[in-house]
């Protein structure tokens, strides 16, 4: 069960309009804040009403795991959302493989 049949009642709202409105093409970026509790509406809601592919970038892996777990909420099972996970790699660092086996 989810959730999807509450997304359009944020679109009758003039500020959600302006930010769909924000998205479209030729300009297609947009900033939005939300309280926490609100951004898995939000984001589920701009995905239905832009009808687009969307990149969410959060700021930890953690808060990443749980937007992605709790999408499935508002837009279901069949909905393709993807979580691409934090590289265990750290930029630049140098990689020293082991030296034979012991």
């Amino acid at each position: 069960m989810s959730l999807s049949g509450l997304l359009p009642l944020l679109g009758e709202t003039e500020q959600f309009a302006a930010l769909l409105n924000s998205l479209r093409p030729p300009r297609a970026r947009a900033a939005a804040i939300a309280p926490d509790p609100a951004t898995e509406y939000v984001v589920a809601a701009l995905w239905r009403g832009s009808d687009a592919p969307m990149f969410v970038l959060t700021p930890n892996p953690e808060s990443a795991r749980k937007l992605h777990d709790r999408l499935f909420t508002w837009l279901g099972d069949d909905d393709p959302i993807f979580h691409f996970a934090e590289s265990e790699d750290i930029p630049f660092e140098r990689y020293v493989p082991a030296l034979g086996a012991s």
